[in-house]
């Protein structure tokens, strides 16, 4: 696993537009109502019992089940070290200097009174 992970590696993240999320929101909607009108009120009708019925049936492991399984101990997690760097690291990673890319990540931005990853 640690060879999987040893390599240099971007993260890059990113928000959709809100124009996106009303085209997002307005495709699921008109799938929605295709699903509703493909399935007619009998078919919505035996879906909702099917997915009644699952619920119903739905069971707990006994606690004897669930306390068979050995707890480890926290003191046992080995956590690999990790270094973070952005545009504002005094430390650059060698052969990648984050100051020229083009892009600037603020880690949190003020959006509506919420904190929020921002792209700028």
């Amino acid at each position: 696993m640690r060879t999987a992970f040893s390599g240099p590696r971007v993260r890059v993240s990113g928000i959709p537009s809100e124009e996106y999320r009303r085209q997002l929101a307005k495709e699921e909607k008109a799938r929605l109502a295709a699903k509703k009108e493909e399935l007619g009120e009998e078919g919505m009708r035996e879906s909702g019992e099917r997915l009644a019925a699952a619920i119903a049936s739905a069971v707990d492991p006994p606690a004897e089940v669930l306390e068979s399984f050995p707890l480890a101990d926290t003191e046992s997690i080995r956590f690999l070290p990790l270094t973070s760097y952005n545009y504002t690291s005094e430390l650059q990673p060698e052969g990648f200097d984050l100051r020229s890319m083009p892009y600037r990540y603020s880690p949190l931005r003020q959006k509506n009174g919420k904190n929020t990853p921002h792209m700028k």
